[in-house]
């Protein structure tokens, strides 16, 4: 099958727990950019981060942001989608978050994620140990009342990021966040809930993208590693579980590589694309 498109995840699939993308991976995305393949960046992360990401790795100047609430071209710096909780909803569930005692949740509203200071000062150092806050902790941007932060000045709520290091603290929050009709839950690690808008998630931004390009569904090629990426690993032609996914994130893929210790992008990458363009 000749693929046109790779959508690449980036926490625990491209980049490691150390925010490290090694040589292999980006010499594999390299290899297949000059064949004309395009390789784009697909992440929970916010926008700013995620482009910066994509820069560094020379990836597609198109992105994915806030598991699909941003598609985003950093070339020309314009917004091709964006699917946000209306503001109205997402104080709501601010409201229901601040009665759950163990939580500590990040607003993704303007560039950065945002944060009470009462509440990041409290959990820190209880999350710290979640590698995702640490490797955020200096660019939270901290105010006194999130709520009243984002109706002063309309941004718009792309995600909501709890985190906890209990199970049982996000599960209640889980339960808490049921009885809202409007909003999307998954996690992309066994300490968060993601909330977005209800619909999202990365496959529509995707599709809508493959559609503006030409680019059927069997052309793309997706790799990932958490429950936020099962619908994009489920919709393109090549779904492709790192070894260190999630046992249901294996259950909904094609083929699982070697996990990101392993380079199980440059692995996949070789094999899908590279090897079979040797054999032609």
């Amino acid at each position: 099958m000749n693929y046109r498109l790779i959508a690449l995840d980036i926490d625990g699939t491209l980049m490691d727990a150390g925010y490290r993308i090694s040589g292999e991976n980006l010499r594999a995305i390299q290899a297949a950019t000059a064949m004309g393949i395009k390789v784009m960046a697909c992440s929970g992360r916010v926008l700013q981060e995620t482009t910066e990401i994509a820069r560094f790795a020379e990836l597609d100047d198109v992105c994915i942001a806030a598991n699909g609430a941003l598609l985003h071209n950093s070339q020309k710096d314009i917004i091709l989608f964006e699917d946000a909780i209306p503001v109205v909803h997402g104080v709501e569930v601010i409201n229901a978050l601040q009665k759950i005692e163990g939580v500590c949740f990040l607003v993704y509203a303007g560039d950065r994620p945002t944060c009470e200071v009462h509440m990041f000062s409290r959990y820190k150092d209880k999350l710290i140990g979640n590698g995702y806050i640490a490797g955020l902790r200096r660019r939270i941007n901290l105010v006194k009342d999130v709520r009243s932060y984002i109706v002063k000045h309309d941004f718009h709520i792309h995600k909501i990021l709890v985190l906890a290091r209990q199970p049982a603290v996000l599960q209640q929050a889980r339960d808490a966040l049921a009885r809202f009709e409007d909003i999307e839950l998954t996690h992309s690690s066994p300490h968060n809930l993601e909330v977005m808008h209800r619909g999202v998630n990365k496959v529509v931004a995707l599709r809508m993208y493959c559609k503006h390009l030409g680019i059927d569904q069997s052309e793309v090629m997706a790799i990932g590693d958490s429950l936020n990426d099962i619908e994009m690993l489920r919709w393109a032609g090549l779904g492709i579980a790192m070894g260190n996914a999630e046992e249901a994130v294996r259950r909904a893929a094609n083929h699982v590589t070697q996990p990101i210790e392993a380079d199980g992008v440059a692995r996949a990458i070789d094999r899908f694309i590279l090897s079979v363009s040797q054999r032609r």
